[in-house]
């Protein structure tokens, strides 16, 4: 059994959740955070969580922060902030750092979770898609986890959902209300992300991972729309550009 890991993101909405599972499997977890006197960081630490301070942007604070690591997990993503250039050349170096790192501290291997879908034109995923690319080529061998739309109460895309469908009286319908995905609830992510530790065939794997449904962003919030016991938005086309 893998004996430590190292989770970076563990003061975001996965990352936490993930910290916290494996912790109570009895693994020692070393969390990665960018300010180690933060609110979410204070917590962990007094959650009893080792923890290293340091940037995937600066690669000098990075040092350290797998020594004596098994495994590392890799969480972190801008969720596009920034222009598009901008925020996917970041990714790629900020997932660059963190591999040679990690390849030079002896880690055996990272898990990645990435986006589902290879649409041309959703920069978001590719630049997600990039980053494992980069994460394979600097690093150790690399699980690479791709799920749908991640679901759990505090996800920022359920929250997003939950304001458009409670606050809006209409909505303006973009073409994207109609791409389809296929959204996994939370603890189903976590499952996946877990059992890849023991699980040794999925080392250099790349694993598609999804709910049984697959939904239209548009059907997901005429779905919200129920659970939450309110009328269904009317949507209003956007005109289809000439």
């Amino acid at each position: 059994m893998t004996e430590r890991v190292l989770v970076t993101g563990a003061t975001g909405f996965i990352g936490g959740r993930l910290a916290a599972r494996l912790a109570s499997s009895a693994r020692e977890v070393r969390c990665l955070v960018r300010d180690r006197v933060g609110t979410r960081a204070r917590e962990l630490e007094q959650d009893g969580f080792d923890l290293h301070e340091g940037d995937v942007l600066r690669p000098d604070t990075l040092r350290g922060a797998g020594r004596g690591v098994d495994v590392a997990y890799y969480l972190i993503h801008s969720m596009g902030r920034g222009g598009p250039k901008e925020f996917a050349a970041s990714e790629r170096a900020a997932a660059t750092a963190f591999a040679r790192m990690a390849r030079a501290e002896g880690i055996e291997r990272i898990i990645y979770l990435g986006g589902l879908g290879d649409r041309p034109q959703s920069q978001h995923l590719r630049s997600r898609h990039e980053t494992a690319l980069a994460l394979r080529e600097a690093g150790p061998p690399l699980t690479y986890f791709r799920a749908g739309m991640v679901v759990g109460a505090q996800s920022e895309s359920y929250r997003t959902m939950r304001y458009l469908v409670q606050r809006l009286p209409a909505m303006i319908a973009p073409a994207w209300l109609k791409n389809a995905t296929q959204p996994i609830a939370i603890d189903d992510s976590l499952s996946y992300l877990i059992a890849a530790l023991t699980v040794e065939a999925s080392a250099g794997r790349e694993i598609q991972i999804g709910g049984p449904d697959v939904l239209t962003y548009g059907e997901m919030l005429d779905r919200m729309a129920e659970v939450l016991e309110v009328r269904r938005r009317p949507r209003i086309p956007v005109p289809r550009r000439p």
